[in-house]
C-alpha cells in the first residue's frame, strides 16, 4: 500500500457522502482504529496508522513512522456493502442528468455519453464536452465505466495520452462516489470485530 501516492489530475467528481448519520455498531466503521506496522514496496517503513472515522463520511489518517515523525491526510468513506467500505483520500461526485445523457461534475466538468453506449445510469461510455485545462495544457476525457464498479479515464492532450483506473459507488438515484484507485483503500469487517483492509492490514478500535 503506498499510502503516500496520490493523483494530481482531477477527472471524475466532487464528493457526496451518505453515510450521515450512522450509527456506530460492530458492524460499522465510525470511530477510530488502529492498525499493525506496515513496509512499503519503496521501502518507507510505517510502525502505525490510526484511523478516525467520522460518521459524517470525513476522516483523518495518521501515519507513524519509525523516525516519529507523523504524517496526516484527510479522507472520505462510504459503505459499499453489508460489511464493507472503501475510504479514499480522493473522491468526487458525479451527478447525472435525469434523462442519463450528460454527467457533470462539482468541479464543473461535463460528460456526455457517447452515442450508441451500452449500459444504464452511470456505466457506459462518455466523454468530456470540451477541452479542460490542467497545468498549462489542454485535454480532452474519455471514460469507459463497467458494471462491476469500476471503470478507466483517458486523458488526452497535443503531448500524449494517459489513462488511470478508478472505483465508482452509487450513492443516491443520480448520484455517485468516484475514487481513483490509487488513491483508495478497501475495508472488510470481520467476525471478530476487527477488520481488514486489502493491504493485509488488521484494524483494530482504539
Amino acid at each position: 500500500m503506498n499510502k503516500a501516492v496520490f493523483i494530481p489530475l482531477i477527472v471524475l467528481t466532487t464528493l457526496i457522502i451518505l453515510t450521515a448519520g450512522c450509527v456506530s455498531t460492530s458492524n460499522d466503521l465510525a470511530g477510530t482504529w488502529t492498525t499493525g506496522d506496515y513496509t512499503n514496496p519503496d521501502g518507507t517503513h510505517y510502525t502505525k496508522f490510526v484511523e478516525v472515522f467520522n460518521a459524517d463520511g470525513t476522516g483523518i489518517e495518521t501515519a507513524f513512522l519509525d523516525n516519529g515523525t507523523q504524517i496526516i491526510w484527510n479522507m472520505t468513506w462510504i459503505k459499499t456493502g453489508d460489511s464493507t467500505y472503501v475510504y479514499s483520500y480522493e473522491s468526487w461526485t458525479a451527478t447525472l442528468s435525469s434523462d442519463g445523457k450528460t454527467c457533470t461534475y462539482s468541479g464543473g466538468w461535463v460528460y456526455v455519453r457517447d452515442e450508441g453506449t451500452t449500459g444504464t445510469g452511470l456505466v457506459g461510455n462518455w466523454t468530456s464536452s470540451q477541452l479542460y485545462e490542467y497545468d498549462g495544457e489542454f485535454y480532452s476525457m474519455k471514460d469507459v465505466i463497467r458494471a462491476d464498479n469500476t471503470g478507466i479515464t483517458t486523458w488526452t492532450s497535443a503531448n500524449g495520452t494517459e489513462t488511470w483506473d478508478f472505483l465508482w459507488y452509487k450513492t443516491g438515484e443520480n448520484t455517485y462516489y468516484t475514487t481513483y484507485t490509487t488513491s483508495s483503500v478497501l475495508v472488510t469487517m470481520q467476525s471478530d470485530g476487527t477488520a481488514k483492509d486489502n493491504y493485509g492490514l488488521i484494524y483494530k478500535r482504539s
